[in-house]
C-alpha cells in the first residue's frame, strides 16, 4: 500500500472509530462554559474513564504513534487543561513515572458536573471532542 493511500484509509478508520465511539457513549462530552479545546476534552474524557494515564496512552489514543507531533504535546496540553479545571476544583495529578490522573472524588464530581450541566442546559450541549 502507498502512503498516500494509507494515510487516506487511516484517516477513514479514525473516522468510523469517532463514530462508533460517539454512538457507545464512550467521549465525554464536556460543558461550554469550560472552554476546553477538542484536544483537551479528548484528554480530560480519558482522564474521567480511566483511573491512571501514561502519557504514551494519552499520546496514542490521541494524536496516534503515526503522528510526527513531539510527545511533550500531552504535557502541555495537560498544562492548558489545569488552567481551565483548577477553578472548578477539578486536579489533575501525576505520578512520576507513572502517569497522569484525577483522584476517584475528582473523577466523581467531574462526572456530576458534566450531568448537571446537560440536565440544566441541554442548548450548552458540550464540546465533542474531535
Amino acid at each position: 500500500m502507498n502512503p498516500a493511500t494509507q494515510s487516506c484509509e487511516l484517516a477513514r478508520l479514525r473516522d468510523r472509530v469517532e463514530e462508533l465511539e460517539a454512538l457507545l457513549g464512550t467521549r465525554t462530552v464536556c460543558p461550554r462554559p469550560w472552554r476546553l479545546t477538542g484536544r483537551e476534552a479528548q484528554v480530560f474524557g480519558l482522564l474521567v474513564r480511566h483511573s491512571v494515564c501514561p502519557r504514551e496512552r494519552i499520546f496514542a489514543a490521541i494524536w496516534g504513534y503515526d503522528s510526527e507531533v513531539d510527545g511533550k504535546i500531552v504535557d502541555v496540553t495537560v498544562c492548558h487543561l489545569r488552567r481551565k479545571l483548577r477553578p472548578l476544583g477539578l486536579e489533575i495529578r501525576t505520578e512520576y513515572g507513572v502517569g497522569y490522573f484525577l483522584t476517584p472524588d475528582g473523577r466523581r464530581r467531574a462526572r456530576a458536573m458534566i450531568a448537571e450541566c446537560e440536565q440544566e442546559r441541554p442548548d450548552l450541549g458540550g464540546e465533542r471532542p474531535g
